[in-house]
């Protein structure tokens, strides 16, 4: 089980997840992160992707590159979800490997799950099971390191041509928002 440190057990949510996974065989699963109003937190990704990004940024398709958070309250199968909680069966260790560890902070879940997809088996957002989440808690007192993690992981992820890229259709994507908003 992978918990971050700025999260809060709700009772009942650890169970709930083991639950599923005995239920359902080789697969990784992750919670409803709540944040501390208890309002629902994104915590799922589609694979990252430069058409994804354009979706996003140019035509206002929330989750198609940014986190999101499926809606309803049934497992639903998620390209990836985020490492602030993930439960992890030792049968999906042991097929996939253990997270890269080129990745201090940042990407390691993505990278992580993609190998899971890679490898034929599933992710699933489970919405019952819910876990308290700070978002930004961890790193809110090294906020310059965490951007020179942000980014050397991203380039790790995508590679550094593929990041320039991305960056830069983010960069303009952001512009594009803040032209239509006026």
């Amino acid at each position: 089980f992978v918990l971050n440190p700025d999260t809060e057990l709700i009772k009942g949510s650890i169970n709930t997840l083991i639950d599923f996974t005995l239920l359902h065989k080789s697969v990784i699963v992750g919670p409803r992160l709540l944040n501390p109003d208890g309002s629902v937190q994104d915590s799922c990704y589609n694979e990252p992707t430069f058409f994804g990004a354009i979706k996003e940024y140019f035509f206002n398709i929330h989750g198609a590159f940014e986190k999101y958070a499926p809606h309803g309250e049934q497992p639903v199968k998620v390209d990836a979800v985020v490492g602030a909680a993930m439960l992890i069966p030792r049968k999906v260790i042991e097929r996939v490997g253990k997270f890269d560890e080129r990745f201090f902070m940042y990407f390691e879940d993505l990278e992580f799950c993609s190998r899971v997809r890679e490898n034929g088996l599933s992710i699933y957002y489970l919405p019952i099971s819910q876990i308290i989440h700070e978002h930004g808690g961890v790193t809110r007192t090294v906020s310059k390191q965490a951007n020179e993690w942000l980014i050397n992981s991203s380039k790790i992820y995508h590679g550094t041509i593929k990041y320039y890229l991305l960056t830069f259709i983010l960069w303009i994507g952001q512009k594009w928002q803040k032209v239509n908003s006026l």
